[in-house]
């Protein structure tokens, strides 16, 4: 009987020497609070301002169209030095109903034009006229990491955060947000 209460004791302990100390460093490593991050803003005509911070983890945001040859814009950013590259491209299949990872990787898209940016600097894309989309702003901002702000793993929408593990979320009316 010593022994089990032993045993219960020392189980006990370590538990909570566990969750005692989880919280802490899982909070430090997610939020990343006081760190440069560079965002970048999307902004098309009738949508919320979509916010993509651009790290280390891919993902793209995909903005649905309405009455365009194209389904879709994708934009894909990633860091280059204290820079955001990124690749817009048209959509040309139909959206999927489910929105796994392996159904938006299967769409069909064609390359329209990269830029880089850096921040504080902005571009107005026009290149996707062909595709019968309306030219849309693309601006990359740094922003200090807080609770006010969007979460660097996440994407946003106006108010609404998306924070997407290993597929898309659809964010507000903006479109989805996607980890590569």
């Amino acid at each position: 009987m010593k022994q089990l209460t032993r045993v219960f004791l020392s189980l006990f302990s370590m538990t909570l020497i566990l969750i005692s100390n989880f919280p802490a460093t899982s909070n430090a490593d997610n939020k990343g609070e006081g760190k440069d991050v560079l965002v970048i803003e999307i902004s098309m005509t009738g949508l919320q301002l979509f916010k993509l911070p651009v790290i280390a983890q891919k993902k793209s945001g995909i903005l649905p169209l309405v009455g365009a040859k194209a389904s879709a814009v994708k934009v894909a950013p990633w860091l280059e030095g204290n820079s955001v590259k990124f690749e817009v491209l048209a959509v040309l299949d139909p959206l999927p109903e489910e929105r796994s990872c392996e159904n938006v990787k299967k769409l069909k898209t064609e390359f329209v034009t990269s830029y880089t940016l850096g921040p504080g600097e902005s571009v107005q894309v026009s290149a996707l006229d062909k595709f019968g989309v309306a030219p849309f702003s693309v601006k990359v901002t740094k922003v200090k990491v807080s609770t006010d702000d969007c979460p660097p793993t996440c994407c946003c929408c106006g108010s609404t955060v998306c924070c997407p593990r290993k597929a898309c979320l659809t964010c507000g009316n903006c479109g989805f947000c996607c980890n590569q």
